[in-house]
C-alpha cells in the first residue's frame, strides 16, 4: 500500500519539480513575508480579543467588526487564544503578548473551572457565568495545551499545575485504554464510555498535541510515558492497513465504523496527526514513529489534494474515495504545515510544489493581506462579503507559521 501511495504521490508532480533538492527550501519560504503574515494574525487578535477581565472575544467578521455570539467563550477558543498570543510573544517579545495571555490564563482558573469537581465548564459568558456545563474531552485537550504555553511563556507554575490536574482527570478514554495496552497504570478517575458508544480519536489526537507542549513546559518523565503509550496505541491499534487513521470508532473494541455505520477519513487529520507524530520523533519517539507519520501524509496527498488549485479535500473513506468536497480552512493551513516539515526534516524536495500550492490557494481564499488574519471560508468560494465573512482564530496558523520560519534559511 505504501509503494502505491508513494507512487500516486510523486507521478503528478513530476513536471513540478519532485525529487529535486538543494535551493528548494529558499524558493519555496519567504521568511519575510511568513513573519509579516504571522505577526499580522497575532496583532489583530491582540487588538480584538482581551478584555479587561481576561475574556477573549473570538468571533469576528473579515473586518474585525463583532458578530452574534460574542459574549460567550468555549474552553477550545480561550485556550486557542492563549497560544496565539504566547507565540505572538515568541515572535516579538513585545510584553503586551505576554500580559494578555497571562490575563486569559487567569480568566480560566478564576472563571472557568469548576470549583466543585475540579473540572472544567465547557464554556462562559463574558462575566465569567457558566453557560454550558458539560465535560467536553476536546475541551479538556485544549485546556492542557493553552495553559501548557501559558506555563512556557510566564514561568506561573498556577498554570502548569492546572494543566497537569486536567491531564490526571481522566476524561480521555483512549489515554486510558493506551496506558492499559502499554502495561502502565490507569487513572482512578478513568471514564469509560457505554457498551455500543461511538468514540472519536479527535480529542485523543489533540491531547497528544497537547501532552507535547506539556512534556516541553515540564520535562515530567511521566508525561513523556503516555506520549509514548499513546504513538503506540495509534500504531498498534488505530492505524489501519490503508495508512490512514479513521475518525470514529466502537468505544469498547476500537475498531473503527465501517461505512454503513457513519465511519469516514478526515483528510485533514491525516496531517495533523503527521506533524504531531513528526514533532515527538525529533523530540525522542523511536525513529519508526517518523515512517508511520509519513505514510499518514502520504495518504492525504494521494487521494485528498485538489490537483487543480492544491487544496485540501475534507473526507474519504479507508480506500481513498472522496466523501467530502469540503475545503476546510484548517486543513489547509494544516498541510501547509506537514509539508513544510516533511521537506525539511526528511528531504522530500516532492513536497515543496505541493506546499507551493497549498499556499498559494491559501493566500487567494483565507488570507487577509489588509486586515490580517484568516477567513473560515473562502473569499472567492463562499460569495461572502467581508461584512459576513467570520475570522479564524488562527491557532491552526499560528503553528505553520512557526514551523515554517523555523525552517527559513539564514540570508
Amino acid at each position: 500500500m505504501r509503494k502505491i501511495i508513494c507512487l500516486l504521490l510523486c507521478l503528478p508532480w513530476l513536471m513540478l519539480g519532485c525529487g529535486e533538492e538543494g535551493k528548494a527550501m529558499k524558493k519555496h519560504l519567504d521568511g519575510g513575508q511568513l513573519r509579516t503574515q504571522a505577526t499580522a494574525l497575532a496583532e489583530a487578535w491582540l487588538i480584538h480579543a482581551p478584555t479587561e477581565n481576561g475574556f477573549f472575544r473570538t468571533r469576528f467578521n473579515a473586518l474585525w467588526e463583532p458578530l452574534p455570539g460574542n459574549n460567550k467563550v468555549s474552553l477550545v477558543s480561550q485556550s486557542r487564544m492563549i497560544y496565539v498570543l504566547a507565540a505572538g510573544y515568541d515572535l516579538s517579545g513585545d510584553p503586551r503578548y505576554l500580559a494578555a495571555a497571562r490575563a486569559g490564563a487567569d480568566f480560566m482558573l478564576e472563571s472557568m473551572r469548576n470549583r466543585e469537581t475540579g473540572g472544567w465548564y465547557r464554556a462562559v459568558d463574558a462575566e465569567g457565568r457558566p453557560v454550558e456545563r458539560g465535560v467536553h474531552p476536546y475541551g479538556y485537550s485544549f485546556v492542557v495545551f493553552g495553559l501548557a504555553h501559558a506555563y512556557r511563556v510566564t514561568g506561573d507554575r498556577a498554570y502548569l499545575s492546572a494543566a497537569i490536574d486536567t491531564w490526571r482527570s481522566g476524561v480521555w478514554p483512549g489515554l486510558e485504554e493506551a496506558r492499559r495496552s502499554n502495561d502502565q497504570p490507569v487513572s482512578a478517575r478513568a471514564v469509560s464510555l457505554p457498551q455500543g458508544a461511538v468514540w472519536s480519536q479527535n480529542p485523543y489526537m489533540h491531547l497528544f498535541e497537547a501532552l507535547l507542549a506539556l512534556h516541553e513546559a515540564s520535562d515530567m518523565p511521566e508525561v513523556w510515558s503516555d506520549i509514548e503509550a499513546m504513538a503506540a496505541f495509534t500504531e498498534e491499534r488505530l492505524i489501519q492497513p490503508c495508512g490512514c487513521l479513521p475518525e470514529l470508532y466502537d468505544a469498547e473494541t476500537f475498531t473503527p465504523l465501517d461505512d454503513a455505520a457513519g465511519g469516514q477519513v478526515i483528510i485533514g487529520h491525516q496531517v495533523e496527526w503527521a506533524s504531531f507524530l513528526r514533532q515527538a520523533v525529533d523530540r525522542g519517539l523511536d525513529q519508526r514513529y517518523a515512517g508511520l507519520a509519513e505514510g499518514l501524509l502520504d495518504f492525504a496527498i494521494a487521494y485528498g489534494v485538489d490537483r487543480d488549485n492544491g487544496a485540501l479535500l475534507g473526507q474519504s473513506d479507508q480506500h481513498g474515495v472522496i466523501r467530502n468536497t469540503a475545503r476546510w480552512w484548517w486543513a489547509q493551513a494544516e498541510l501547509m504545515r506537514a509539508t513544510t516539515a516533511f521537506a525539511a526534516r526528511e528531504r522530500r524536495a516532492d513536497l515543496w510544489p505541493i506546499h507551493q500550492a497549498a499556499s498559494d490557494y491559501a493566500l487567494i481564499h483565507h488570507i487577509d493581506p489588509v486586515h490580517g488574519g484568516w477567513t473560515f471560508e473562502s473569499f472567492i468560494e463562499s460569495g461572502k462579503g467581508l461584512a459576513t465573512l467570520e475570522k479564524a482564530i488562527g491557532y491552526h496558523a499560528m503553528a505553520y507559521y512557526l514551523e515554517a520560519l523555523s525552517h527559513v534559511p539564514e540570508r
